[in-house]
């Protein structure tokens, strides 16, 4: 990890890692709302660096906060999207949702805690699989005599 304080030390940060395959470059902890925010991407266009940027959305994070996520970044060229906390989550439905309305392309997957280690590619299958899986976890199992009771059978 390096910490870069204005463009001029991110360039230099950024042409030492010249010969790795990937750089992350977080604004960590900063939020939407946060007005030094709009200070890391003038630092970010600053560098002289192809940077790409993708924004990070939460899979635990309710829709109005997706929402006002994607507001706060949408005047700037985003090739893509990560969704971390796939690990966390207890439903997909949300984020997918969000992701489809705003026609969001998933680049990476975020599935635990360690990073670079449990950032993953993009693809689809996983996604729908996870998402499935989870509302199966919270299909809730009936039981005959339940069911018999709530529709009137007295068993014949």
């Amino acid at each position: 990890m390096r910490v870069a304080a204005d463009a001029e030390e991110l360039s230099q940060i950024l042409e030492s890692l010249a010969d790795c395959g990937l750089i992350l470059i977080d604004t960590a902890g900063m939020s939407q709302r946060d007005l030094r925010l709009s200070e890391q991407f003038a630092t970010l266009k600053g560098a002289g660096q192809e940077i790409r940027t993708y924004l990070v959305l939460s899979a635990i994070t309710q829709r109005a906060g997706l929402e006002e996520v994607i507001r706060a970044f949408s005047a700037i060229n985003i090739v893509g999207c990560m969704v971390t906390k796939l690990d966390e989550a207890a439903s997909l439905g949300e984020i997918i949702s969000v992701l489809i309305r705003h026609k969001l392309a998933v680049s990476y997957l975020g599935i635990g805690q360690r990073v670079p280690e449990d950032l993953l590619p993009a693809r689809a299958h996983y996604m729908v699989s996870k998402a499935v899986a989870l509302l199966q976890n919270y299909i809730p199992e009936v039981e005959e005599e339940t069911l018999a009771m709530s529709f009137g059978s007295n068993g014949y």
